[in-house]
C-alpha cells in the first residue's frame, strides 16, 4: 500500500495543478462578466439619454471598445476553461488506468503468495507423514533389538539356571551326607535356633520393651524417637504451605518466629492456647511449627487421660509424660487436643464433688511439675472448642491465644487449588488431568464451599480426585463431577448440622434436669 500511494503522488500533483488552473479561470470569467454588465450599463445609459449621448459619443464609442476588448478577454478565458477541464479530465482518465494496473498487480502477487503459502502446507504435512513413517520404522527396529537382547538374555539366563541346579545338587548331596549323623543334626538345630532366638530378641524384643517402658502411653503420635525405636512419625509440613486468613497467618508466622529464637537463645518457651472449631489447622500448624522450629513434637489428648479411671495411675503417665519431655535433646512441643476434658474449669463442678477433688489433684499435680519460669525445653499448646471451659490456673501459664476461623473466599480457593494439584499427582501411575476450566473456576466452587473448614475441604478435593481416578480411560476431572461431589458435602454439612443442634438440645435438657 506504501508502495501504491508514492506510485499515485505525480497523478495527484497533476490533478491538485488543473484543479487550481480550473479555480484561476473561473476567477477570470467572473471579472470578464462583471466588466461585460458594467459596459451593457454603459451602453444604456448611452441610449436612454440622447443629449448627453450626442455629447458623448466619444466616450461611449470608447466604452463599446472597451466592452469588446473585454467580451474577447472573456471569450479567450472561456476556451482556455476548456482547455484546463479536457486537461483534467485526461489526467483523471490517466490515474485511473494506473490504478487499475496497481490494483491487477497487488491481486498477481497476494494469489501467487496464497499458492506458496499452500505450497508450504503441502511441504511441511508430507514432512510430517515422512518423520512419522521414519519414527515406526526405527520402533520396530529397537522392538527387534529389545527381543534379540532379551533372547540373549534368556539363553544366558537358563545356563545360570542350570549352572545353579547343578550346585544345589550338588550341596543337596552333601547335605544328605551330612543327616546321616544325629549327633550333627542335633547340634545344628540348637544352633539355628539359639541364633533365631537372639535375633528376634535383638530385633524386636528389645525395641519394644524399652519403647514400651520410656514413651508415655498417652502419646499417640510423636516425633521424637525413642531409643532403638522406628515409631517416631516421619511427616514433615512445610509451614508455608498452610493457608490461613491474613490476620490469622501473621499471627502464627510471630509465633513461629518467637518459638524459632526462644530456642536458639535458649530462653523459655511460650504457652499457647489454641481454639476454634475443629479441622481448622490447629494440629496441622503445631506440626509444621514443630518442623521449622527444630523441636520435636508429641500429640495426646484430654480424651487418653480420661482413659485412665485410676487417678493415681493417671498422675503417674503425667509425670512420665514431663520427665519424657524432659529428656528430649531437640526440645518438646506438647500437644494436648480437648485439653478441656483433661484440665476442666473447676468452677464448673458441683462443690465438694469427687470429680473436683480429682480435678483439682491432677491440676496441682501438673502445676507443681512444670515451673512457672523454666520451660527452656518443653512447651504446651493448648487446643480447645470451649476455652471458657479450661481451668483458671492453667489459662494463667498461657501467654498467647490463638483463635483458628473457618477460611473465608480467598482462602478457600487457594486452599482447594493446593489440594486439587496435590492428589491428581499424588498417584504417579494414574496422574489425574485438570483442566484449565476447571481451575479457571475455582472461585465458584470456593463460593459454594462457605462454611467449610480446611479439613473438609481437603477431604473433598480428594473425593473429586477419587471420583475421576475412576474412569481409568478419561483421566480428567469434570465439571460434573465437582459439582456432584460439593452437593453431597454440602448435605454432609446439612446433617452434622442438625446433629449439633441435637447434641445441644439433649445437653440443655441435660442440664434442666440436674437442675
Amino acid at each position: 500500500m506504501h508502495q501504491l500511494r508514492t506510485r499515485q503522488n505525480p497523478q495527484a500533483q497533476q490533478l491538485q495543478s488543473a484543479t487550481e488552473v480550473v479555480e484561476r479561470a473561473v476567477k477570470a470569467a467572473d471579472g470578464s462578466v462583471r466588466k461585460s454588465n458594467q459596459a451593457l450599463a454603459l451602453a444604456h445609459s448611452a441610449n436612454g439619454t440622447s443629449i448627453e449621448a450626442h455629447k458623448k459619443s466619444t466616450e461611449a464609442f470608447e466604452r463599446a471598445r472597451l466592452a469588446s476588448v473585454m467580451a474577447e478577454e472573456v471569450v479567450a478565458s472561456v476556451g482556455e476553461i476548456r482547455e484546463l477541464h479536457d486537461q483534467v479530465r485526461e489526467q483523471a482518465r490517466a490515474v485511473d488506468i494506473t490504478l487499475g494496473h496497481e490494483f491487477n498487480r497487488l491481486q498477481d502477487m497476494f494469489t501467487q503468495e496464497l499458492a506458496r503459502t499452500e505450497q508450504a502446507r503441502r511441504d511441511l504435512m508430507n514432512r510430517h507423514n515422512q518423520l512419522d513413517q521414519e519414527a515406526r520404522i526405527e520402533l520396530e527396529k529397537t522392538i527387534l533389538h529389545e527381543k534379540q537382547r532379551l533372547r540373549i538374555f534368556e539363553e544366558e539366563y537358563k545356563a545360570r539356571g542350570q549352572a545353579a541346579v547343578a550346585v544345589e545338587e550338588e550341596k543337596w548331596k552333601n547335605i544328605k551326607e551330612m543327616i546321616r549323623s544325629p549327633e550333627l543334626i542335633g547340634k545344628m538345630l540348637f544352633a539355628v535356633t539359639a541364633i533365631a532366638m537372639v535375633g528376634y530378641g535383638v530385633k524386636y524384643g528389645i525395641p519394644l520393651a524399652i519403647d514400651y517402658f520410656k514413651r508415655p502411653h498417652v502419646v499417640s503420635e510423636t516425633s521424637k524417637k525413642s531409643w532403638l525405636s522406628s515409631r517416631a512419625s516421619q511427616e514433615k509440613i512445610n509451614i508455608d504451605d498452610l493457608i490461613f486468613e491474613p490476620e490469622l497467618q501473621k499471627q502464627l508466622l510471630d509465633l513461629a518466629l518467637r518459638v524459632k529464637t526462644a530456642k536458639e537463645f535458649n530462653e523459655s518457651l511460650p504457652n499457647v492456647l489454641f481454639f476454634g472449631i475443629s479441622g481448622t489447622g490447629k494440629t496441622a500448624f503445631a506440626k509444621a511449627l514443630s518442623y521449622w522450629s527444630g523441636l520435636d513434637y508429641a500429640i495426646t489428648s484430654g480424651s487418653e487421660f480420661a482413659k485412665i479411671t485410676d487417678l493415681s495411675l493417671a498422675i503417674k503417665e503425667l509425670r512420665k509424660l514431663l520427665d519424657w519431655a524432659q529428656n528430649s535433646k531437640k526440645g518438646l512441643i506438647i500437644f494436648i487436643d480437648e485439653a478441656e476434658l483433661l484440665f476442666i474449669n473447676r468452677l464448673l463442678l458441683p462443690p465438694s464433688s469427687v470429680e473436683l477433688r480429682t480435678v483439682q489433684s491432677f491440676i496441682n499435680t501438673f502445676l507443681s511439675l512444670v515451673p512457672e519460669k523454666s520451660q527452656k525445653k518443653v512447651m504446651f499448646i493448648f487446643t480447645t472448642n470451649h476455652p471458657f471451659q479450661i481451668d483458671k490456673a492453667i489459662m494463667d501459664r498461657v501467654g498467647i491465644n490463638v483463635e483458628f476461623v473457618v477460611p473465608p473466599q480467598a482462602e478457600r480457593i487457594a486452599i482447594l487449588g493446593s489440594y486439587l494439584e496435590k492428589f491428581a499427582q499424588e498417584n504417579t501411575e494414574s496422574p489425574v488431568q485438570l483442566p484449565t476450566e476447571i481451575m479457571d473456576k475455582l472461585a465458584d466452587y470456593a463460593q459454594e464451599l462457605e462454611g467449610f473448614v480446611p479439613r473438609a475441604i481437603k477431604f473433598i478435593a480428594e473425593a473429586m480426585i477419587i471420583r475421576a481416578r475412576r474412569d481409568k480411560n478419561n483421566l480428567f476431572l469434570t465439571d460434573d463431577i465437582v459439582q456432584e461431589t460439593l452437593r453431597e458435602a454440602k448435605i454432609n454439612l446439612q446433617q452434622i448440622s442438625s446433629w449439633e443442634k441435637e447434641h445441644a438440645e439433649w445437653l440443655k435438657n441435660l442440664m434442666g434436669l440436674s437442675v
